[in-house]
């Protein structure tokens, strides 16, 4: 008897230990562009970006935006700064965003910039509601960060850039395109289904 309880109390804690490797492993991070397009069209997702070219000059509070279905809101405690489509923190802080519209992916090229909007060298620090991070060292406007959840909804991130021996003592969170991946709604879904089946009737 106590044996049959040694036993189920291991094969409890390797079950406990294997949903945690699962929660844990939900969301992949990219740093490559064309993996993180080719990821989200496989599970079906569609694709819509925002440039921020709308956006121009000092913001003291929050700004919005829509890409398709997707609702962002961007903030830092000292206020955005925007130009030349580049979205950054007006002091060296955090930037948030929040999402709204059934995020399942977000991605952006991700990096810092100085007082100029010129990139400098950092340490980049991206942490998504469910607790992912991604660390990565900085060096280029070209840096790329993406994540896709298969489970639940991305409903915010946090961008965090550290300044680096050699470089600018400030460096300031900075965004140029973001972009987003979002599972159809059912009524889409449902057109996308018939018209498969029309297409298939066509070629009978």
């Amino acid at each position: 008897m106590k044996n049959n309880k040694i036993a189920s109390t291991v094969i409890a804690t390797v079950v406990c230990a294997s949903f945690v490797q699962l929660a844990s492993a939900s969301v992949v991070t990219f740093t490559n562009k064309t993996l993180w397009n080719a990821y989200s069209a496989n599970h079906g997702t569609s694709v819509s970006t925002e440039t921020f070219n709308s956006l121009s000059g000092y913001y003291a509070g929050p700004v919005s935006g829509t890409a398709d279905s997707s609702v962002w809101t961007a903030s830092a405690e000292n206020g955005l700064f925007a130009a030349a489509g580049l979205l950054q923190t007006n002091d060296p802080e955090t930037m948030s965003f929040s999402f709204a519209g059934g995020v399942q992916g977000v991605s952006a090229y991700m990096f810092a910039t100085d007082t100029s909007l010129n990139s400098a060298p950092s340490v980049m620090e991206v942490t998504l509601s469910d607790g992912s991070t991604y660390i990565g060292y900085s060096t280029s406007i070209n840096d790329f960060v993406g994540f896709y959840s298969n489970g639940a909804a991305i409903t915010s991130l946090t961008i965090t850039a550290t300044a680096v021996p050699g470089g600018p003592t400030a460096v300031y969170p900075t965004v140029d395109t973001m972009y987003f991946a979002n599972v159809p709604a059912p009524g889409a879904i449902a057109l996308l289904g018939l018209a498969g089946l029309v297409g298939r009737r066509r070629r009978n």
